[in-house]
């Protein structure tokens, strides 16, 4: 379970990286589970969320940091999860996610996840990318539908990392959306970052240092205004499709179901 952790910063700590702080009065954390869970937006300085592990703190501030469920980062193992195999070779599987499936061990979710199955069916796996979440080089939400390209092996998986991050790879959604007013086409962009006061949701609608950028295109829509529409990304902002149609005042997000070609 999520529990809070509070520190006033005395004469001692001036000077640490948040991190580093961290990490000193925490130490069966290991260095990247608490910069993952900073860049998270799980820690505060004095009231405002950071997400930069290396910044430094002075005297007289306040940490506030809402800890995730710790994972142990050699834990997941095999499990028999139900989900599609669409493709594979020796580099790489295409996974077919259902919805409700989540895709990697976190808090909340220690077990039952997508991960889990892949150990069960491919135990090597446990040896490609981070240990906490082999084989992983992108993801969907645990209610989004679709394809998954996992890495077999450290090369494949190095490799699709880079496709990733260049935007080489294509990633196209289909929603179910009610959008009476909805222009034929169109480009979403906007800034994007966590709500100022709804910590555990993302907005669009408020100034944020990230910019999110979603094409989209109308395919059908019917008389009580409810719309098929293919979304494909330019950024891959967490919850952007959702975010981003929720937050469009002329098409509000109403069926949460998405399936994502890659």
């Amino acid at each position: 379970m999520a529990n809070h952790f509070t520190h006033r910063l005395g004469r001692e700590d001036a000077g640490l990286r948040l991190d580093g702080l961290i990490a000193k009065l925490c130490a069966d954390w290991s260095r990247a589970q608490i910069k993952r869970s900073i860049e998270a937006g799980d820690v505060e300085v004095d009231g405002l969320v950071v997400k930069k592990a290396s910044q430094r703190l002075d005297v007289g501030q306040t940490i506030q940091w809402q800890r995730p469920e710790l994972i142990d980062p050699e834990a997941p193992g095999p499990e028999a999860i139900a989900f599609g195999i669409l493709y594979e070779d020796a580099h790489i599987y295409v996974i077919d996610k259902p919805s409700g499936l989540v895709v990697h061990p976190g808090a909340g979710h220690a077990t039952g996840t997508l991960v889990n199955g892949l150990l069960a069916r491919d135990a090597e796996i446990a040896k490609v990318g981070a240990p906490d979440r082999p084989g992983i080089v992108h993801r969907l939400d645990a209610e989004t539908s679709g394809l998954m390209i996992v890495a077999r092996e450290q090369s494949a998986y190095e490799r699709l990392l880079e496709m990733f991050s260049t935007h080489a790879i294509l990633r196209q959604y289909w929603a179910i959306c009610h959008a009476p007013r909805l222009a034929e086409s169109g480009r979403l962009d906007t800034p994007y970052g966590r709500h100022p006061t709804q910590r555990i949701k993302y907005s669009s609608r408020f100034e944020a240092p990230k910019r999110a950028i979603t094409d989209f295109e109308l395919l059908s829509r019917n008389a009580q205004g409810y719309a098929l529409v293919t979304c494909r990304l330019e950024t891959g902002r967490t919850h952007q499709v959702r975010v981003h149609l929720s937050d469009n005042p002329i098409c509000q997000y109403s069926v949460r179901q998405f399936i994502e070609i890659v």
